[in-house]
């Protein structure tokens, strides 16, 4: 997420590498996200719906409010007890307008990657693993690629790497509690895919 916004800033960088970036709004993101996680799981589609028109509204006036957090969270749980009533505890009400208006949370959903992909000249190499369930792969190396292409950047390469979690390890499941279980820091494959592709920017 970081990277291209310095090379949106500064003219001297010569080249990005993106491990997992996204390429969507942070609110899609984080739906998104949501919605791998509960497949993964086991949820059927109605219910990982369900789950997607509970949070949506709430994070619709995240992304459009300018409101300081206290006033945010009282409008998230407004939104909450006009919509769910007493279907939804006051005590996981709260617990919910608690975590989503986080000071992280908050920037996360009001990113927009379009905003400094689009100014990227510089040649981006893009990688997610396939069971990447907190950026999933394909909807954000798409995203990527569209809007660096569409803003006129031509040197672009985007790679989904088969069984590869969110931090590159391989896996089995690619959920998060797997993380620590892996002794493996990075795989040994991804590395040399980013080693060979910098010495081709920097011939």
């Amino acid at each position: 997420m970081i990277a291209p916004k310095v090379a949106s800033e500064i003219d001297d960088v010569n080249y990005i590498v993106m491990l997992a970036g996204p390429g969507i709004n942070g609110d899609k993101l984080m739906l998104s996200q949501k919605a791998a996680l509960e497949r993964i799981m086991g949820l059927n589609e109605m219910q990982i719906a369900q789950g997607q028109n509970f949070l949506k509204g709430a994070y619709d006036i995240i992304v459009e409010s300018n409101l300081d957090n206290i006033k945010l969270k009282d409008s998230i749980n407004s939104f909450f007890i006009n919509k769910y009533s007493d279907l939804l505890p006051e005590n996981q009400r709260k617990a919910i307008v608690n975590q989503i208006t986080e000071y992280e949370i908050v920037s996360l959903l009001k990113s927009k990657p379009s905003i400094y992909l689009s100014k990227v000249k510089c040649p981006i190499l893009a990688l997610n693993g396939c069971k990447d369930f907190q950026v999933p792969a394909k909807e954000n190396l798409q995203a990527i690629k569209k809007i660096l292409v569409e803003s006129g950047n031509k040197n672009v390469e985007t790679l989904e790497l088969e069984n590869l979690n969110h931090l590159f390890q391989e896996c089995k499941t690619g959920v998060s509690n797997e993380y620590s279980q892996i002794e493996q820091t990075i795989s040994p494959a991804v590395l040399e895919l980013i080693t060979g592709w910098i010495k081709e920017q920097t011939k």
